[in-house]
């Protein structure tokens, strides 16, 4: 269970991770590595407080790719493909959680 909310949560926090990073800056490839420090940061400090092995160290693991995918699909959806910024967030948050 702890799983799924964790997958939700990583797609949440990468969108809104680019979503601040474009109101912030013109579209570059900073906006990519906000929205996935962003939420690869939020689990790292998850698990360094709960004092596990945080799953980005962990052999197997495609954390942070799965976070950097959903940030690229917000980003070609909602400033490439011009789609509304709510749509293009949920189905984002979709992917990345899948």
């Amino acid at each position: 269970m702890l799983s799924l909310v964790d997958a939700l949560g990583l797609g949440i926090y990468a969108v809104v991770g680019v979503q601040k990073s474009l109101d912030a800056a013109p579209l570059d490839s900073s906006v990519y590595f906000g929205g996935n420090h962003n939420a690869v940061g939020g689990s790292l400090l998850r698990d360094v407080l709960t004092r596990e092995v945080p799953l980005l160290f962990k052999p197997g693991q495609f954390y942070a790719l799965t976070a950097f995918v959903g940030c690229i699909c917000f980003v070609i959806l909602a400033v490439a493909g011009r789609m509304e910024v709510e749509k293009a967030a949920f189905l984002a948050i979709g992917l990345t959680f899948l």
